[in-house]
C-alpha cells in the first residue's frame, strides 16, 4: 500500500444518497461511481476503495451498498446491487423501515438500502394487515421490520 498515494488522494466519501464525493466536490462521471462502488472492501469493520495495489479509507454516512433496480418475479424480487451483484429476495427475506422511512435488509452482516428508484418500485406492492407492512405476492408476503 503505497502511503503517499493515500495522503495526496485527498478525502472520499459516500453519502446518505449514494453519492461519491472526493473533497466535498460530488463526482461528475457516472462510470467513475460505479467503479468506486465496485471496488470497495471491508477490512477490520472499515471501508476502503481498493483499485490496484491502491487502498483509500472511505467516509460513509449510510451504507456502501444499494439497491440500484429489482425485477418481479413469481415468488420473489430479483435486486440488482451497486456492486454489480445480484440477489433474490424470496419469503425467508426480512426487510426493515427506518424512523425516516428508509427501507432497508441485510445480506450476511451488511446493511443494504433502496435508492429512490428502487424505494419506489419495491413500494408498489406494499401492503398493511394488522399494523403490520408487506410486499405482497400472489402466494408470499414478505414483512417489513420497523429497525
Amino acid at each position: 500500500m503505497n502511503k503517499l498515494l493515500i495522503h495526496d488522494f485527498g478525502k472520499l466519501k459516500l453519502d446518505k444518497d449514494g453519492v461519491w464525493y472526493h473533497d466535498d466536490q460530488a463526482f461528475v462521471h457516472q462510470r467513475m461511481s460505479n467503479l468506486f462502488s465496485k471496488s470497495i472492501i471491508k477490512v477490520n469493520g472499515e471501508y476502503f476503495v481498493k483499485i490496484g495495489k491502491s487502498q483509500v479509507p472511505i467516509q460513509v454516512e449510510d451504507v456502501v451498498l444499494w439497491v440500484l433496480d429489482l425485477d418481479f418475479e413469481i415468488d420473489s424480487i430479483k435486486l440488482y446491487l451497486s456492486n454489480d451483484t445480484e440477489y433474490t429476495l424470496d419469503k425467508n427475506s426480512k426487510l426493515f423501515i427506518s424512523a425516516d422511512d428508509q427501507i432497508y435488509f441485510y445480506m450476511d452482516d451488511e446493511k443494504i438500502k433502496f435508492t429512490k428508484n428502487s424505494y419506489n418500485q419495491i413500494t408498489k406492492r406494499l401492503e398493511c394487515k394488522s399494523d403490520r407492512y408487506y410486499i405482497s405476492f400472489p402466494d408470499i408476503e414478505i414483512p417489513i421490520f420497523k429497525l
